[in-house]
């Protein structure tokens, strides 16, 4: 018998309280997701895959929406990042990622940029790239072209935002602050 790898039952309570205790920027991000709010895809929050519990999950799109904030900044969850990661990739998940600050600065930014994700699997993007297509991005929507960009990241920046895709298969997003 296959084992059962979304929403097992015994993440339940856990994914429970999750749901019930989200950070701010998960439930602002969650209010444009629910509902098939976001182009018409349904996102579940709060989605376990094995032994992983997703921020936010797109079935039909493979993809998966981390919020990051100070948690994720430390060398053992960039570890435990990296790992969930491998196992989501190899399952055919796009993992994308965003600051929390960013889901607050710039709701519509995030929301044009998963939108960008849509239909990855279809266009030949690899949840694992080589370390040249790593930095290619999906296209930006009211983006910047890159050779008028100042930006020290070889992609384009979109809607004012500095992207960066690492090697490993994670689109990490980030937005520069300015003063």
């Amino acid at each position: 018998m296959r084992e059962r790898l979304h929403n097992t039952t015994q993440l339940e309570i856990r994914r429970k309280k999750l749901r019930r205790n989200l950070t701010p920027a998960e439930a602002f991000l969650w209010i444009v997701l629910k509902n098939s709010n976001l182009s018409g895809r349904k996102f579940r929050r709060q989605h376990s895959i094995g032994y992983y519990i997703l921020d936010f999950y797109c079935d039909s799109e493979k993809l998966a929406v981390e919020l990051d904030g100070e948690v994720h900044r430390t060398d053992a969850a960039a570890e435990y990042d990296h790992k969930r990661k491998l196992f989501l990739n190899g399952l055919g998940i796009k993992v994308i990622r965003f600051e929390n600050f960013l889901v607050f600065e710039d709701i519509v930014y995030v929301m044009h940029r998963i939108e960008s994700f849509f239909g990855w699997q279809n266009v030949g993007i690899s949840t694992t790239p080589s370390a040249d297509s790593a930095l290619d991005s999906p296209p930006c929507l009211g983006g910047v072209d890159a050779a008028s960009a100042e930006s020290a990241s070889d992609s384009p920046p979109c809607l004012g935002g500095v992207d960066a895709a690492s090697a490993d298969g994670v689109v990490v997003l980030k937005k520069a602050r300015f003063p």
